[in-house]
């Protein structure tokens, strides 16, 4: 009996070893950029807000029958050149924040605004909880080493 508790203790040794192993190295999440489409059609974008992370990139589809712009009054966003019907205007976000696009060529174009989360927000959150996870780890490394201990000492007696 006592070879059998033993050997349970020593995997679930090796199993902590190699939990710990595995989060003090990765995998991590990594995320790539995304690409959001949105359609330009009877002087209205197709969404009214979107919301993308940091380094993600918007493509904008002019779907309609005449021209468009797409613009913003924030100086450092480049905006369009007209979009001819049927081609596209794209623009990836290297930065947080809240931006207004619009048409310049048509009053009653109905704006849209993007939303640039930062996801490094979330990677920090993870980093958190991964170091949550090692102390625990370590915690049960030791409460395991005095299971091992009192088993010694009970065997003994």
């Amino acid at each position: 009996m006592f070879e059998l508790n033993f050997i349970g203790i020593i995997l679930i040794i090796f199993f902590i070893n190699y939990l710990m192993q595995l989060i003090n190295t990765g995998p991590y999440i990594h995320r790539t950029s995304k690409k959001h489409d949105i359609d330009i059609n009877r002087k209205k974008f197709s969404k009214s807000i979107i919301k993308i992370n940091k380094g993600d990139t918007v493509i904008w589809y002019n779907n309609d029958v005449i021209r468009h712009t797409v613009e913003t009054q924030n100086p450092n966003i480049i905006n369009s050149h007209v979009i001819a019907p049927g081609k596209t205007f794209q623009y990836t976000f290297p930065n947080t924040g809240r931006f207004i696009f619009n048409s310049s060529l048509y009053d009653e174009h109905k704006p849209m605004t993007v939303v640039v989360r930062d996801v490094t927000k979330g990677a920090e959150f993870s980093n958190s909880l991964i170091n949550n996870f090692q102390i625990s780890f370590k915690n049960l490394k030791d409460i395991i080493r005095n299971l091992i201990k009192t088993i010694k000492k009970n065997i003994k007696n």
